[in-house]
Protein backbone atom coordinates (compact mmCIF):
# COMPACT_ATOMS: atom_id res chain seq x y z
CA UNK A 1 0.00 0.00 0.00
CA UNK A 2 2.81 2.42 0.84
CA UNK A 3 4.47 1.70 -2.49
CA UNK A 4 1.19 2.33 -4.34
CA UNK A 5 0.62 5.61 -2.53
CA UNK A 6 4.19 6.69 -3.19
CA UNK A 7 3.99 6.04 -6.93
CA UNK A 8 0.52 7.50 -7.38
CA UNK A 9 1.39 10.49 -5.20
CA UNK A 10 4.67 11.14 -7.00
CA UNK A 11 3.07 10.81 -10.41
CA UNK A 12 0.24 13.06 -9.23
CA UNK A 13 2.70 15.81 -8.34
CA UNK A 14 4.43 15.46 -11.71
CA UNK A 15 1.10 15.59 -13.57
CA UNK A 16 0.04 18.73 -11.69
CA UNK A 17 3.38 20.32 -12.55
CA UNK A 18 3.00 19.33 -16.22
CA UNK A 19 -0.50 20.80 -16.36
CA UNK A 20 0.55 24.08 -14.74
CA UNK A 21 3.61 24.42 -16.99
CA UNK A 22 1.34 23.87 -19.98
CA UNK A 23 -0.49 27.08 -19.12
CA UNK A 24 2.76 28.81 -18.21
CA UNK A 25 4.36 27.94 -21.56
CA UNK A 26 1.19 28.69 -23.54
CA UNK A 27 0.97 32.20 -22.12
CA UNK A 28 4.74 32.77 -22.11
CA UNK A 29 5.05 33.08 -18.35
CA UNK A 30 2.12 35.44 -17.75
CA UNK A 31 -1.09 33.48 -17.19
CA UNK A 32 -4.22 35.68 -17.34
CA UNK A 33 -6.45 35.57 -14.26
CA UNK A 34 -9.29 33.98 -16.19
CA UNK A 35 -7.08 31.08 -17.21
CA UNK A 36 -5.69 30.70 -13.70
CA UNK A 37 -9.28 30.18 -12.58
CA UNK A 38 -9.80 27.73 -15.42
CA UNK A 39 -6.64 25.90 -14.37
CA UNK A 40 -8.13 25.36 -10.91
CA UNK A 41 -11.37 24.08 -12.47
CA UNK A 42 -9.72 21.76 -15.01
CA UNK A 43 -7.03 20.37 -12.69
CA UNK A 44 -9.23 17.84 -10.81
CA UNK A 45 -10.56 16.55 -14.15
CA UNK A 46 -7.12 16.12 -15.74
CA UNK A 47 -5.48 14.73 -12.63
CA UNK A 48 -8.37 12.50 -11.61
CA UNK A 49 -8.64 10.79 -14.99
CA UNK A 50 -4.89 10.20 -15.34
CA UNK A 51 -4.36 8.87 -11.82
CA UNK A 52 -7.39 6.61 -12.17
CA UNK A 53 -6.01 5.28 -15.48
CA UNK A 54 -2.59 4.72 -13.90
CA UNK A 55 -4.20 2.71 -11.13
CA UNK A 56 -6.49 0.70 -13.43
CA UNK A 57 -3.64 -0.19 -15.78
CA UNK A 58 -1.30 -0.85 -12.82
CA UNK A 59 1.41 1.61 -13.79
CA UNK A 60 2.22 1.84 -10.08
CA UNK A 61 3.24 -1.84 -10.07
CA UNK A 62 6.18 -1.35 -12.42
CA UNK A 63 9.53 -2.23 -10.86
CA UNK A 64 11.95 0.66 -11.25
CA UNK A 65 15.00 -1.53 -11.75
CA UNK A 66 13.40 -3.29 -14.74
CA UNK A 67 11.63 -0.45 -16.52
CA UNK A 68 12.18 -0.83 -20.26
CA UNK A 69 10.53 -0.33 -23.62
CA UNK A 70 7.40 -2.32 -22.73
CA UNK A 71 6.71 -0.22 -19.62
CA UNK A 72 7.41 3.08 -21.41
CA UNK A 73 5.11 2.07 -24.27
CA UNK A 74 2.36 1.29 -21.78
CA UNK A 75 2.77 4.73 -20.17
CA UNK A 76 2.66 6.26 -23.67
CA UNK A 77 -0.57 4.42 -24.52
CA UNK A 78 -2.28 5.31 -21.23
CA UNK A 79 -1.39 9.00 -21.48
CA UNK A 80 -2.40 9.09 -25.16
CA UNK A 81 -5.83 7.67 -24.39
CA UNK A 82 -6.23 10.05 -21.45
CA UNK A 83 -5.33 13.02 -23.62
CA UNK A 84 -7.84 12.00 -26.30
CA UNK A 85 -10.59 11.52 -23.72
CA UNK A 86 -9.83 14.86 -22.05
CA UNK A 87 -9.72 16.79 -25.32
CA UNK A 88 -13.02 15.23 -26.41
CA UNK A 89 -14.60 16.01 -23.05
CA UNK A 90 -13.45 19.64 -22.98
CA UNK A 91 -14.51 20.23 -26.59
CA UNK A 92 -17.90 18.67 -25.84
CA UNK A 93 -18.31 21.05 -22.89
CA UNK A 94 -16.92 24.04 -24.80
CA UNK A 95 -20.25 25.87 -24.62
CA UNK A 96 -20.43 25.61 -20.84
CA UNK A 97 -19.35 28.83 -19.12
CA UNK A 98 -16.62 27.19 -17.02
CA UNK A 99 -15.08 25.42 -20.01
CA UNK A 100 -15.40 28.19 -22.58
CA UNK A 101 -12.19 29.47 -24.13
CA UNK A 102 -9.97 26.59 -23.08
CA UNK A 103 -6.57 27.07 -24.82
CA UNK A 104 -6.35 24.05 -27.09
CA UNK A 105 -2.56 24.10 -27.32
CA UNK A 106 -2.52 23.20 -23.62
CA UNK A 107 -3.64 19.68 -24.59
CA UNK A 108 -0.51 19.04 -26.64
CA UNK A 109 1.87 20.73 -24.21
CA UNK A 110 0.39 18.89 -21.24
CA UNK A 111 0.55 15.59 -23.14
CA UNK A 112 4.22 16.06 -24.05
CA UNK A 113 5.26 17.20 -20.57
CA UNK A 114 3.34 14.37 -18.89
CA UNK A 115 5.18 11.83 -21.04
CA UNK A 116 8.54 13.42 -20.26
CA UNK A 117 7.97 13.78 -16.52
CA UNK A 118 6.34 10.41 -15.84
CA UNK A 119 8.61 8.48 -18.20
CA UNK A 120 11.69 10.20 -16.80
CA UNK A 121 10.57 9.48 -13.25
CA UNK A 122 10.04 5.80 -14.01
CA UNK A 123 13.52 5.29 -15.48
CA UNK A 124 15.34 7.55 -13.00
CA UNK A 125 16.17 4.82 -10.49
CA UNK A 126 17.34 2.46 -13.22
CA UNK A 127 19.68 5.15 -14.56
CA UNK A 128 20.95 5.83 -11.04
CA UNK A 129 21.58 2.16 -10.35
CA UNK A 130 23.27 1.75 -13.72
CA UNK A 131 25.77 4.47 -12.82
CA UNK A 132 26.37 3.25 -9.27
CA UNK A 133 26.29 -0.50 -9.70
CA UNK A 134 29.70 -1.37 -11.02
CA UNK A 135 32.87 -1.41 -8.93
CA UNK A 136 35.04 -1.45 -12.09
CA UNK A 137 38.26 -2.48 -10.36
CA UNK A 138 36.64 -5.72 -9.12
CA UNK A 139 34.94 -6.76 -12.37
CA UNK A 140 36.22 -9.19 -14.96
CA UNK A 141 36.51 -7.68 -18.42
CA UNK A 142 34.31 -9.93 -20.54
CA UNK A 143 34.03 -10.57 -24.28
CA UNK A 144 30.58 -11.51 -25.57
CA UNK A 145 30.55 -14.01 -28.45
CA UNK A 146 27.53 -13.40 -30.66
CA UNK A 147 25.76 -10.06 -31.12
CA UNK A 148 22.28 -11.47 -31.61
CA UNK A 149 19.36 -11.66 -29.20
CA UNK A 150 21.21 -13.98 -26.80
CA UNK A 151 24.28 -11.74 -26.65
CA UNK A 152 22.15 -8.65 -26.12
CA UNK A 153 20.31 -10.39 -23.28
CA UNK A 154 23.59 -11.40 -21.65
CA UNK A 155 24.82 -7.81 -21.62
CA UNK A 156 21.48 -6.59 -20.32
CA UNK A 157 21.57 -9.11 -17.49
CA UNK A 158 25.16 -8.22 -16.62
CA UNK A 159 24.22 -4.57 -16.36
CA UNK A 160 20.98 -5.22 -14.55
CA UNK A 161 22.41 -7.57 -11.91
CA UNK A 162 23.53 -5.79 -8.78
CA UNK A 163 27.23 -6.28 -8.03
CA UNK A 164 27.76 -8.26 -11.23
CA UNK A 165 31.32 -9.64 -11.36
CA UNK A 166 31.42 -9.16 -15.15
CA UNK A 167 32.08 -6.04 -17.21
CA UNK A 168 31.14 -6.47 -20.90
CA UNK A 169 33.73 -4.70 -23.04
CA UNK A 170 33.06 -5.92 -26.60
CA UNK A 171 31.14 -8.27 -28.89
CA UNK A 172 32.45 -10.52 -31.64
CA UNK A 173 30.13 -11.79 -34.36
CA UNK A 174 30.69 -13.48 -37.71
CA UNK A 175 28.05 -11.34 -39.42
CA UNK A 176 30.03 -8.60 -41.24
CA UNK A 177 27.00 -6.29 -41.19
CA UNK A 178 27.26 -6.07 -37.41
CA UNK A 179 30.87 -4.93 -37.30
CA UNK A 180 31.27 -1.66 -35.34
CA UNK A 181 27.59 -1.72 -34.38
CA UNK A 182 26.88 -0.61 -30.80
CA UNK A 183 24.60 -2.71 -28.58
CA UNK A 184 23.89 -1.11 -25.21
CA UNK A 185 27.00 0.97 -25.82
CA UNK A 186 29.20 -2.09 -26.43
CA UNK A 187 30.87 -2.30 -29.86
CA UNK A 188 31.07 -5.33 -32.15
CA UNK A 189 34.83 -5.35 -32.78
CA UNK A 190 35.27 -8.31 -35.14
CA UNK A 191 34.51 -11.95 -35.81
CA UNK A 192 35.37 -15.11 -33.92
CA UNK A 193 38.69 -15.44 -35.74
CA UNK A 194 39.67 -12.11 -34.17
CA UNK A 195 39.13 -13.35 -30.60
CA UNK A 196 42.83 -13.87 -29.69
CA UNK A 197 43.74 -10.36 -30.81
CA UNK A 198 40.65 -8.80 -29.16
CA UNK A 199 41.45 -10.56 -25.88
CA UNK A 200 44.98 -9.13 -25.94
CA UNK A 201 43.99 -5.62 -27.02
CA UNK A 202 41.12 -5.22 -24.54
CA UNK A 203 42.74 -7.15 -21.70
CA UNK A 204 39.82 -9.53 -21.43
CA UNK A 205 40.04 -11.65 -18.29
Amino acid sequence: MKRTLFFLGSNGILLVLAFYLSFYIRFEGVIPDIHLRQFAIYLPVFLGLKITAFYVFQIHRFTWSYVGLYELLKIFKVLTVCSLVLSSLILFLAYEESFRGFPRSVFLIDYALSLIFVGGFMISKRVYLHDKRYPLLEQKRTLIIGAGNAGEQIVRDMRRTKDSPYLPVAFVDDDPAKKKVLIHGIKVVGSRKDIPQVVRNLEVA
